[in-house]
């Protein structure tokens, strides 16, 4: 059965990702793996006994081998990891790799996360990788009685020299179809859930980051296979992980879908 792994440093303390991580795994009732990666060429695992029972098997392992490439050879079903740095520093090597890389979802949590999980936005721009990502955070949201929050972000494409010359009033023009085509892209994606639908104007960075001190959880899809889609999710799942005060699902559009 695929585990909940939390990648975890020498003497971790508990932290956020540790407790996201217990959450993920008592509501999907998977077991939970605390992953060390050192430097041996020895794997070393055992089961624990909590203190607090959290209802699910708990195993702590060490594994060798570069950090990213072991963190993601591990059985997950979500691969969770902390962020320590300062979200004026880029991300480190192993988040990146992991974020470009990975094949299962990954969650990044903030040291500061506050643990709650009622508000779930995920931002979309109807590709694939968008609905894959979509579908995840309905059935997140599902998990822990949250709202979903749809983001579709736009931007003007002027069809008139008098829309270029007066943009504030084209672009009103132009909302009520930009959330027209949301709702049908969200019924037709989702189309036994009941969120609720953003279609601001601007960037998709800034729609999502406008979000993100609102809600608990953020959530994007990113294709890793397809050249165009490392380019449009690949720098906005970067961005997101740096610069959101909550955690961030990256979720991968696998080859098949």
């Amino acid at each position: 059965m695929s585990s909940i792994v939390v990648g975890r440093r020498r003497a971790d303390p508990p932290d956020a990702a540790l407790h996201f991580a217990t959450t993920e795994a008592r509501l999907r009732g998977r077991p939970l793996s605390l992953t060390h990666v050192w430097d041996l060429p020895v794997e070393v695992s055992f089961d624990l006994d909590p203190d607090e029972d959290i209802g699910v098997p708990v195993t702590a392992c060490a594994v060798p081998g570069p950090v990213a490439l072991a963190l993601m050879a591990q059985d997950a079903e979500l691969l969770v990891l902390g962020r320590s740095e300062s979200s004026i520093r880029p991300l480190s090597h192993v988040l990146r790799a992991v974020l470009h890389h990975v094949s299962c979802p990954v969650v990044i949590v903030p040291p500061e996360d506050n643990g709650r999980r009622e508000r779930i936005v995920v931002g979309v721009s109807e590709t694939q990788a968008s609905a894959t990502a979509a579908r995840w955070a309905a059935h997140e949201a599902a998990l822990h009685g949250a709202e979903l929050v749809v983001v579709r972000a736009w931007q003007l494409a002027a069809h008139h020299w008098r829309e270029l010359g007066r943009p504030v009033r084209a672009i009103d023009r132009h909302r009520p179809a930009a959330e027209n085509r949301l709702r049908r892209w969200v019924r037709a994606t989702l189309p036994e859930a009941d969120p609720t639908m953003l279609a601001p104007h601007g960037g998709p960075l800034d729609a999502i980051l406008a979000t993100s001190s609102e809600v608990d959880l953020v959530v994007v899809g990113y294709a890793p296979h397809e050249r165009l889609g490392r380019v449009l999710h690949g720098h906005i799942a970067d961005d997101l992980v740096n610069l959101s005060t909550c955690p961030v699902a990256v979720i991968p559009l696998r080859g098949g879908e």
